[in-house]
């Protein structure tokens, strides 16, 4: 079943919701850490909300035990 369009956010959204600043997330995207659905006509990313929280809380319980970036992405490789 395709997931609905509403649940696409942008960064911005993302951060106000996650409580993560907008310039963190951009950092974890660009590390492959949160993945994003798609890029809309203006090529902002849109992630999927619920998703992205959750992948969120995942990695601020990691980076709380003091995990590395390199050693968070062998987590999610996992």
């Amino acid at each position: 079943m395709a997931k609905a369009k509403n649940n696409l956010i942008k960064r911005s959204e993302l951060a106000k919701i996650s409580g993560v600043r907008d310039s963190t997330i951009k950092f974890y995207s660009e590390q492959g850490l949160l993945p994003y659905q798609k890029k809309d006509k203006q090529l902002a990313r849109r992630y999927d909300q619920s998703e992205a929280v959750k992948r969120l809380n995942e990695i601020k319980k990691l980076k709380d035990k003091r995990l590395r970036i390199d050693e968070i992405k062998k987590h999610f490789r996992k």
